[in-house]
């Protein structure tokens, strides 16, 4: 146990209640929402990012096909 852990305080900051479902304080709750949601969002940016290089080397590959790269 944590030296000075109040059992029946905040899991990240020991601040009394109240509390909710996941043992935090208001304030920690809405800092490890707004870091749980940035976290989603770079991940969404991410996986759009890949999906846009796809295409681009689709259209690449269709561009150089259509330009006459089967002769």
């Amino acid at each position: 146990m944590i030296t000075g852990h109040k059992p029946t305080g905040c899991n990240r900051c020991d601040a009394p209640r109240p509390l909710d479902a996941r043992g935090l304080c208001d304030r920690c709750a809405d800092i490890v929402d707004h870091r749980e949601l940035q976290a989603r969002v770079d991940e969404a940016r991410e996986r759009q990012t890949q999906r846009d290089l796809e295409r681009q080397r689709e259209f690449a590959h269709e561009a150089e096909a259509v330009l006459g790269g089967d002769e």
